[in-house]
């Protein structure tokens, strides 16, 4: 059995600092953070939930939202790379919710609780904030005797 740290001591990002970063970078930090946390939490949970060409056509899209403003046919054509970045982000937090539930289940047997209308609104965001979390949920389950035998 793997320690429950693990994942968190990994990826090693406080949610608010998380949030603070996505500011100050101007919306840039959750595709660097998807890009570069993906391949850890499918290490530790032996479960794949992103595909690296996956972060690469998120980039792509980040950059042509880069032109908005310019002209009002090219802001049109940018809803495209929009939805397409947000399709992807919402992929990416439910296949990692997927994974950190199955992980939680086999590993620990605790059932993880995550909200999903929560995974979907915040994705990236939440998905860090339940990795942070997986100490406490243990901890909570096993003082109110919720693990599965």
């Amino acid at each position: 059995m793997n320690d429950i740290n693990q994942l968190k001591n990994r990826i090693n990002t406080k949610t608010l600092n998380f949030l603070l970063l996505t500011i100050v970078t101007f919306g840039i930090y959750p595709l660097m953070w998807i890009h570069k946390n993906h391949n850890i939490i499918s290490e530790v949970t032996k479960i794949s939930i992103f595909k690296d060409s996956y972060t690469i056509i998120m980039a792509v899209c980040v950059g042509l939202e880069s032109f908005a403003g310019f002209d009002i046919q090219i802001d049109l054509l940018l809803i495209i790379p929009e939805v397409v970045l947000g399709v992807f982000y919402v992929m990416f937090s439910l296949n990692a919710r997927k994974a950190l539930q199955a992980y939680a289940l086999n590993e620990y047997k605790i059932k993880l609780k995550m909200n999903y209308l929560y995974t979907i609104i915040f994705s990236a965001y939440y998905i860090n904030y339940c990795i942070n979390d997986l100490p406490n949920d243990l901890n909570k389950s096993q003082l109110s005797g919720d693990n599965i035998a």
